[in-house]
């Protein structure tokens, strides 16, 4: 709702909402109804296809919903990360517990582990940009 006088102001501006909670169906349904000046929802599973999504809505001018789907590990894109020392290395996404206060494995899917080469190559990477092992 904070956006809505940014919109109002600048029809151009395109307002984009992302995370585990936008991917849950009640909430996807409520930002369709509610808050009609969001022009892009999409889950952590597609963080990825985010150039996508937003080039979908602007060659069509529609409104660009992507919840569907647990996604699959993309190997190969670099993080965006700050200044060394410290750098998080995500070895698995999603999780197997489903405990009663969290919604992580609703939104984000089963546990779902990279391949260790992968792991490898990036940690190599990190230390040889000058992050630290902590």
């Amino acid at each position: 709702g904070a956006t809505s006088h940014i919109k109002k102001a600048n029809k151009d501006t395109i307002v984009c909402v992302c995370g585990c909670m936008a991917q849950q169906v009640h909430m996807t349904d409520k930002v369709k109804k509610s808050y009609p000046y969001v022009d892009i929802l999409f889950g952590t599973h597609a963080l990825w296809r985010f150039p996508q999504l937003l080039y979908r809505k602007l060659t069509t001018g529609k409104r660009v919903f992507d919840t569907d789907g647990e996604g699959v590990i993309i190997e190969g894109l670099d993080p965006v990360r700050k200044e060394p020392p410290a750098a998080w290395l995500s070895i698995m996404y999603g999780c197997n517990n489903f405990c009663s206060y969290c919604v992580v494995p609703y939104v984000r899917g089963r546990e779902r582990s990279r391949e260790p080469e992968a792991i490898i190559e990036e940690f190599k990477k990190l230390v040889d940009a000058g992050y630290k092992v902590s």
